[in-house]
């Protein structure tokens, strides 16, 4: 029913529909025309670019907080009631990495 409304152009539509998809490929409406390899490159480097610099954001976003919970540490330290009640609890040594980040010299 379709072919006789759109008078008979089967083989085009036959043509189209036969053609592989590239997911990457421009839309159609822009002119038809095809990415050529420095512009395939280029949206790789964009999505690379993209990708660190949502990486980089989230190492800023950690390393922020991981000052913020260095700094209550290094307060709760010096309170003698908290170092009390951290030993009663069986907590005597403080690995060497954070004892380093917390008093800011290697033991």
């Amino acid at each position: 029913m379709r072919a006789i409304r759109d008078g008979g152009n089967d083989e085009a539509r036959i043509a189209e529909r036969s053609r592989p998809r590239d997911d990457a490929a421009p839309h159609p409406s822009s002119a038809g025309a095809r990415r050529t390899p420095r512009g395939k490159a280029q949206a790789i480097l964009s999505l690379e670019l993209s990708r660190q610099r949502h990486a980089v954001d989230s190492m800023r976003a950690t390393d922020s907080e991981a000052a913020e919970l260095v700094a209550i540490l290094r307060e709760l330290l010096g309170d003698p009631a908290f170092v009390a009640f951290m030993r009663t609890r069986g907590f005597t040594t403080m690995p060497r990495l954070l004892h380093e980040r917390v008093t800011g010299r290697p033991r």
